[in-house]
């Protein structure tokens, strides 16, 4: 074997290494800083290291919903090989999952996509408390569809809008200091919340902060690993665009355990008596890639 040809095979035998270490830290949610910032270099070169980890984070999405408790040890060098057969004999097909996971499922989202997107949140999140909370209950459907699509349509022009193939996941990222919305779109969003837009409160973000505006995943499309594929990609879209921090909102601490998987962590919470708990995240990404 010549030295060229001994250097390149010792140079794909650590990448691929380097790569299992990263795939293990990631689905355990112990990136470092260092880490996070090298798997993002990597996914933006080579999106298969996502579709990878989606498959893995998926299985053990559905072996939370069944209830199956994991040691928190380090992940064993095997585990990756054990829970992709497993899942090859008793999940669906390869073309059953849409193909090639993550990296082929989100993309970004076009004007073409906006109409469908907003069906996918309302959907997402029709029983959400936040969203019952501050819209009436009147056609409380109708009025949240056309709020979803005034939201999209503003992050799809100045910001960015993720959706998954099918379009049954969306995220949507707001940079910091959007232009305001039009006088017309302003009063489109006031009616909307009728009686109710004194409810509607945000934090203000931290200066140079961008904003996750929305992440929902249709009903029946949820536990498959679609929302780590919006995460991956959007937060990888948004590093290419120099953020730095990236915060959000919730009101379901079931997605607080999701986003700490994904980089963020509680910065603060607030639980008043006459509406919703709100968790306040934030995820500081890589300053570059």
């Amino acid at each position: 074997m010549s030295n060229n040809i001994w250097r390149s095979w010792h140079t794909m035998k650590e990448e691929s290494r380097r790569r299992e270490e990263l795939r293990a830290a990631a689905l355990t949610g112990h990136l470092s800083d260092a880490q996070k910032q090298e798997f993002i270099q990597v996914a933006v070169t080579d999106p298969s290291i996502s579709a990878e980890l989606e498959e893995l984070q998926s299985t053990m999405t559905r072996l939370d919903a069944a209830d199956i408790k994991r040691s928190e040890e380090p992940v064993p060098s095997d585990l990756e090989a054990r829970i992709i057969n497993a899942r090859t004999k008793d999940g669906p097909s390869a073309p059953e999952r849409s193909g090639a996971g993550s990296a082929s499922r989100a993309r970004l989202a076009g004007t073409e996509d906006l109409e469908a997107a907003a069906h996918t949140l309302t959907a997402a999140f029709k029983d959400y408390p936040w969203t019952r909370h501050v819209i009436p209950t009147q056609e409380y459907e109708l009025r949240l569809h056309r709020l979803q699509h005034l939201h999209l349509t503003q992050a799809e022009q100045h910001g960015i809008v993720v959706v998954t193939g099918a379009i049954e996941g969306v995220l949507a990222l707001l940079p910091p200091d959007p232009p305001t919305p039009a006088p017309e779109v302003l009063e489109q969003i006031l009616a909307l919340h009728g009686d109710r837009i004194d409810r509607l409160t945000q934090t203000e973000g931290s200066p140079g902060a961008w904003r996750l505006e929305t992440l929902g995943v249709r009903p029946e499309s949820q536990g498959q690993g679609l929302a780590t594929a919006l995460l991956f990609f959007g937060l990888s879209a948004a590093a290419t665009h120099g953020a730095q921090r990236v915060e959000l909102e919730t009101s379901d601490p079931r997605n607080v355990r999701l986003y700490e998987r994904h980089g963020f962590t509680v910065t603060s919470s607030t639980e008043p008596l006459s509406a919703p708990p709100v968790w306040h995240m934030e995820n500081r990404l890589p300053s570059s890639i």
